[in-house]
């Protein structure tokens, strides 16, 4: 808390441009003055979004958590979805575009410079090249659509984080000490410091989970198309891999 109160510069992330958020220019003069310099100090370091403070995201999800315990079956992970669920909006978004659209772009547009390699008659010179140009714009629109996708599911998930931890702390100091004699400061610890941590995963995985059956459906239509009966094999080595990977995914967790 000591070297928080010492950064008074306000959050660049709050005025910086859409394209410094999107190119994440905005660190480069950090990057530069710490390569520059032999130890970086925290004078050049700026606050977090005022989106990111642990005591707005908190408040929040005590809001819609107070609402919740009105129910007759109160669910916390209702309150979490009514709190960060429209934040999951833009990444899902993103990412279902570069997955479903760019990902699968890619080797359509390959198949079409290897068939005007091969002689086929429709494929022309010009949208062979056509077909290339297509290829290096997917990889880098890929690219550019990635990063910042992987970086706003990460920064969801860091305030599912610090609303989890903060609601945890505040509940920890107004325990009886009936309630203390069943559990050790350990075990809160532990909580705070290493299970809360599954919501930075969270957030990355649960773009795939909902992205995934959309790419899946549109890659499995798409191979129907060009091979025929030939894609059952394929897709059916795909369907036994998933009670595997749930086995699998059990298995850990025991181990843990």
């Amino acid at each position: 808390m000591e070297v928080e109160s010492k950064i008074t510069k306000k959050s660049r992330w709050d005025s910086i441009s859409f394209l410094q958020k999107l190119f994440l220019t905005w660190v480069y003069p950090l990057f530069w003055k710490g390569w520059r310099t032999e130890s970086l100090s925290y004078e050049p370091l700026s606050r977090c979004s005022k989106d990111d403070e642990a005591l707005v995201v908190v408040q929040q999800l005590e809001r819609n958590w107070d609402i919740e315990l009105r129910k007759r079956k109160p669910k916390f992970w209702w309150a979490l979805l009514k709190t960060f669920g429209l934040q999951f909006i833009i990444p899902v978004t993103i990412f279902g575009i570069g997955e479903c659209v760019v990902r699968i772009g890619q080797p359509l547009l390959l198949g079409f410079v290897i068939d005007y390699f091969s002689g086929a008659n429709y494929m022309s010179y010009q949208h062979a090249c056509m077909a290339a140009g297509g290829i290096v714009v997917c990889s880098a629109l890929y690219i550019t659509l990635h990063h910042p996708c992987l970086m706003r599911n990460l920064q969801v998930g860091m305030r599912l984080r610090n609303a989890c931890t903060t609601l945890m702390y505040q509940k920890s100091l107004k325990l009886s000490q009936s309630s203390l004699a069943k559990t050790t400061v350990g075990q809160i610890i532990n909580i705070m410091s290493n299970d809360v941590n599954r919501f930075d995963e969270f957030a990355i995985s649960m773009t795939c989970v909902i992205v995934g059956p959309i790419q899946a459906v549109l890659v499995i239509y798409i191979t129907w198309t060009y091979l025929g009966n030939s894609t059952a094999v394929g897709l059916g080595l795909f369907v036994l891999y998933i009670p595997f990977q749930l086995i699998m995914g059990k298995l850990f967790s025991r181990c843990r």
